[in-house]
């Protein structure tokens, strides 16, 4: 049967940052800020691949949504940076992020009627199809660690480790969100000097 959907949003998005330095080598952030993320053209779409289905597994994956709305968050977030000296950087912040509309793939069963069949003999069979839907809220937040030092010769090396914590509720269920890991690290080597800027 056809699908049809879609729809469209205007949001406002007001963010604030403020800086204080504490002392010369200290200094303290705060901001506060709104933000969207809307869905990707493949979440959008209300296509469905229902190639495994067919191979008898009656399961028929990424049916999209087209009527899905942008996931909507408020984040907080402080942080501290240190500078010992010109050539060093420490950072440490907290950060939290009340989320609505995310987004999930959910199983539902359907029946599935195949038009090959002649008419008068029809019949229906039940699969379980994942959709893309809008989930309730989420909460997460976390903190994260880095540092940052700069050598003679124009290299340098950054890093930083970040943990998170999340729950997310969608009707009567209430899971991690989706997507989300507790542990993430990021360690960069780079370059710059004699107007070059380089970085693995």
């Amino acid at each position: 049967e056809p699908i049809n959907g879609g729809g469209d949003y205007l949001r406002l998005l007001p963010a604030a940052n403020f800086a204080y330095d504490i002392t010369d080598d200290l200094r303290i952030r705060l901001a506060a800020s709104q933000a969207i993320s809307r869905p990707t053209f493949g979440e959008l779409s209300p296509a469905k691949d229902a190639t495994s289905a067919q191979s008898g597994t009656y399961i028929i994956y990424d049916a999209g949504n087209p009527n899905l709305k942008p996931t909507e968050a408020d984040q907080f977030d402080v942080a501290l940076e240190y500078y010992p000296s010109n050539r060093l950087a420490l950072t440490a912040a907290a950060f939290y992020k009340h989320i609505t509309n995310f987004v999930s793939s959910v199983p539902v069963d359907v029946l599935i009627t195949p038009t090959n069949q002649p008419a008068n003999q029809q019949q229906s069979f039940p699969f379980v199809e994942f959709q893309v839907v809008n989930g309730d809220s989420a909460k997460v937040y976390g903190v994260e660690v880095g540092a940052q030092y700069f050598l003679d010769n124009g290299f340098g090396i950054q890093a930083n480790l970040t943990y998170n914590h999340s729950r997310a509720t969608s009707g009567d269920v209430t899971t991690d969100l989706p997507g989300a890991i507790p542990f993430s690290a990021n360690a960069k080597l780079f370059y710059e000097k004699n107007g070059i800027g380089a970085q693995v």
